[in-house]
C-alpha cells in the first residue's frame, strides 16, 4: 500500500476557527525539522497545534509545537531535561506525549534511557534485538505538564516516589515509563512502566504520582507498551499476554482484564507493544496497535472491549516512510487520523535527517471498518 504525500492548502486567516473548531485539514504531509525523529505526538484542539518530541527526542528531550496550517513550529526546551543541540546525550527518553481534553495541558513522559538501552540492540536487517542480561532498571523517569496558553512547563513531576512504592510492594523494579494517558471523565492521567508492568497515578491538580497497579507476577521483560482511555476504562496494549489489558480507574485497588485477541490471521502476530490510539470518529470501538515494524493493526469491538477483533492491519510499506523505520504512535488532526514513524539509531552521532513524513491513513482505516462486523455501528 502507497501513501501519497498531499501538500494540503494554507489558509489565508486565522488557524483558529470561531468556537475552537480548527480549520480542515487532511492528507500526508512533511514536517522539515532537522534531526525531528519523533516517537509520539498528539493534537490540541483548542490551539490548532501538533506536539511532537524534537530534534532527536529519544536522546536530545525537546518538544516541538507545530502548525500544520502554515508550517511554522516552536522548539520546547525542558529546563534540565532537554540539550539542545547534543547528538550524544543518553540520560532520558521523551516517549509520549498526549493531550489532556479535562485541563486543557500536554502531558509528556520521559523515561530512563538505559531501561531500553540496556536491554536493545541492533538486530539483522536493521530490525532490533532484545537481551535482559545487562538490564538496568534503576534510573530516572518524569512526567511533564505543558501549559499551550502560558507556553511554559507548569510541572516537572519526578516518578522516584512511585518507583519506590513498587519496589516495597513487589520487591522489583520497574521502568521504561513511555507513555501516558489523561481520562476524560477525571483529568486523572496514568503512566505505564513498560518493565514491571506497572502503572502510575497522577491525580488531577496534585504534584506526586503515585503507584497504582504492581502485578502479582513479575516480569523484566517488555510489557505494557502503549495506553489509551474511554470513558473510566484503560486500554494497556502488552507483549507479554500478547494482547490488551484493561482497567477500571474507578476501583481503589485495580484488577487487570485481560482480552485475547481473535480473529488474528493465521500469519500475523503482534510483533511488540507500542502506542494505541483510539480514534474519536468510530466512537470508541476501533483501537490502532501500532506494531513497530508491521505497521499498524487495527481492532474493533462491540461490547466495551470485553472482547477486541482483528479488523486489518495497515502496512509500513510506503516508499516515502524513513528506510528502516517503525510505527510507534497514531494521532488525529481533527477527523483525519495520522500515523508516525520513529527509526531507533543505535550508534551515535544520529544521521542528519531534515524532512519526516506523516501518513493519512484514514480512508484505509475507514474501508477496513467498513468491510468489518463494525460495519452497522460507527458512522465515521
Amino acid at each position: 500500500m502507497t501513501f501519497k504525500l498531499i501538500i494540503p492548502i494554507v489558509l489565508l486567516f486565522s488557524t483558529r476557527l470561531v468556537f475552537g473548531i480548527c480549520p480542515p485539514f487532511s492528507g500526508s504531509f512533511f514536517i522539515e525539522q532537522q534531526g525531528l525523529y519523533p516517537e509520539g505526538a498528539d493534537w490540541d484542539p483548542n490551539t490548532c497545534t501538533l506536539y511532537l518530541g524534537y530534534e532527536r527526542s529519544l536522546f536530545n528531550c525537546s518538544v516541538i509545537a507545530y502548525n500544520p496550517y502554515n508550517k511554522t513550529s516552536e522548539i520546547i526546551n525542558i529546563p534540565g531535561i532537554s540539550h539542545p543541540g547534543s547528538d550524544n546525550y543518553t540520560e532520558y527518553h521523551l516517549n509520549g506525549i498526549e493531550y489532556n481534553p479535562k485541563t486543557g495541558h500536554i502531558l509528556v513522559s520521559v523515561s530512563s534511557a538505559e531501561s531500553f538501552v540496556s536491554v536493545i540492540a541492533p538486530g539483522p536487517d536493521n530490525t532490533i534485538a532484545v537481551n535482559y542480561s545487562n538490564a538496568n532498571y534503576t534510573g530516572p523517569n518524569h512526567l511533564l505538564v505543558y501549559d499551550p496558553k502560558s507556553k511554559r512547563v507548569i510541572a516537572d513531576l519526578s516518578l522516584d516516589v512511585a518507583q519506590a512504592e513498587y519496589e516495597a510492594a513487589t520487591g522489583n523494579l520497574t521502568n521504561g515509563f513511555q507513555d501516558v494517558a489523561a481520562v476524560n471523565t477525571t483529568g486523572d492521567s496514568y503512566l505505564i512502566g513498560t518493565f514491571g508492568n506497572s502503572i502510575v497515578k497522577l491525580i488531577r491538580d496534585t504534584t506526586i504520582p503515585h503507584v497504582w497497579y504492581a502485578p502479582r507476577n513479575y516480569s523484566y521483560q517488555y510489557g505494557f507498551g502503549g495506553i489509551a482511555s474511554l470513558g473510566d476504562k484503560l486500554i494497556v496494549s502488552d507483549a507479554i499476554s500478547g494482547g490488551f489489558v484493561t482497567f477500571d480507574t474507578r476501583e481503589t485497588e485495580p484488577q487487570p482484564t485481560y482480552v485475547k485477541l481473535q480473529d488474528l490471521p493465521s500469519n500475523y502476530r503482534p510483533l511488540n507493544a507500542d502506542g494505541v490510539y483510539l480514534p474519536k470518529r468510530y466512537d470508541g470501538k476501533v483501537v490502532l496497535w501500532s506494531d513497530d515494524y508491521n505497521g499498524t493493526s487495527v481492532y474493533g469491538s462491540d461490547n466495551d472491549w470485553a472482547t477486541a477483533h482483528f479488523i486489518g492491519l495497515i502496512v509500513n510499506d510506503d516508499p516515502g516512510r524513513i528506510q528502516g523505520s517503525m510505527t510507534t504512535a497514531c494521532f488525529e488532526i481533527n477527523d483525519r487520523v495520522y500515523v508516525l514513524n520513529q527509526i531507533f539509531q543505535f550508534a551515535l552521532p544520529v544521521k542528519p535527517r531534515k524532512n519526516f513524513p506523516f501518513f493519512d491513513i484514514t480512508v484505509q482505516l475507514d474501508a477496513l471498518v467498513a468491510n468489518s462486523f463494525l460495519a452497522n455501528s460507527t458512522k465515521p
